[in-house]
């Protein structure tokens, strides 16, 4: 199985470089991969890397596209230039890939052998009605990279205002039969609020086939904080997302001896281990090869309420960006464009 990362338009950032260091240390057996446009590093050496340069294909996108391109470096086009890429690169090497964002981090024992058995087009996790998750997305060689491929056209030619988490959601209302849920909560007696009942029992469907969960967004991002970057170098911690449905902080968490990620304790205290955690924040000591300590620190905190952090770094490049649009914006209307 093919582990891919992926990753277009400025540097790779240093949480990517750790989490690539850290997946093809725990899986020395698997080819780990990075898609990427950007010249390639040399921190590792058991890392195969696919450079990619744009196309025609990415200038229809960037123009179709209705989404702020000033926003990170153009945002929403790399994240659905990522759609693109690893669809060709599923389908031009017909393999089954594991697809796994930057910002999130898999545990030793991710169940490979189960994803290798999986005989639908894509699998990923759901994170509501409208909207799936490419936190762990599964790509099932040529027919998955069509069905990707093909679905991102699709979705922009309805809405330019697309994103790659609503194309996730089209894919499984339009195709179920080419898409199975990856499990990314359990059953317990406060798991959702109650008009979302149906919805948990879409999200738990396939948990005794993987014995395990796989966190979509709302895990990581509740207990190690929301990218400080959308909120001027404050981080957020332990603030449920208004957009999903699970009750995360009704959940409890145990650690033990076996391993380094924790399990989710379901009905009549059954263990599913956790296979993957979204660390939104980006948190550098998250992607680390022993980070239990760290993971203990947050997940195990007896008082859950609502914290923040001020990350000052972020703050300051955040307030030289505005100025320098300011900037900009001044001197077009000074001296036209």
């Amino acid at each position: 199985m093919r582990l891919v990362y992926a990753h277009f338009g400025s540097k790779i950032p240093k949480h990517l470089r750790l989490n690539l260091i850290r997946t093809s240390t725990l899986f020395p057996n698997h080819q780990c991969i990075l898609i990427t446009d950007q010249e390639v590093p040399t921190f590792q050496d058991n890392i195969t890397y696919v450079k990619v340069v744009r196309d025609k294909t990415w200038d229809y996108i960037d123009s179709r596209l209705s989404h702020p391109k000033e926003f990170r470096r153009n945002f929403w086009f790399t994240s659905l230039i990522r759609f693109i890429e690893v669809a060709k690169f599923s389908s031009e090497s017909n393999e089954k890939i594991i697809h796994i964002e930057s910002d999130v981090i898999v545990s030793s024992d991710l169940p490979l052998d189960k994803f290798e058995n999986i005989d639908t087009a894509l699998a990923y996790p759901i994170f509501n009605r409208e909207m799936g998750v490419a936190s762990i997305l599964f790509v099932n060689g040529k027919m998955g990279g069509e069905v990707l491929f093909k679905a991102c056209f699709q979705a922009l030619e309805k809405n330019e205002a697309t994103t790659d988490m609503f194309i996730l959601g089209e894919i499984a209302q339009l195709t179920e039969r080419n898409v199975t849920v990856l499990p990314s909560f359990v059953q317990t007696n406060n798991s959702t609020k109650e008009s979302n009942l149906e919805l948990l029992e879409v999200v738990t469907q396939n948990i005794e086939y993987f014995n395990g969960i796989f966190d979509g967004l709302e895990i990581g991002q509740y207990f190690f904080g929301i990218d400080s970057r959308n909120h001027r170098g404050i981080r957020i911690f332990r603030r449920p997302n208004v957009y999903g449905f699970l009750s995360v902080a009704s959940a409890e968490y145990v650690f033990d001896n076996n391993r380094e990620f924790p399990y989710m304790i379901g009905i009549n205290k059954s263990l599913w281990p956790l296979y993957s955690i979204h660390i939104h924040s980006k948190d550098v000591r998250a992607f680390k090869i022993n980070n239990k300590i760290f993971l203990q620190k947050y997940m195990l905190r007896e008082k859950w309420s609502e914290g923040k952090s001020f990350e000052y770094k972020v703050f300051l490049l955040a307030v030289l960006k505005s100025f320098y649009r300011r900037c900009v914006f001044i001197h077009t209307k000074l001296h036209g464009d």
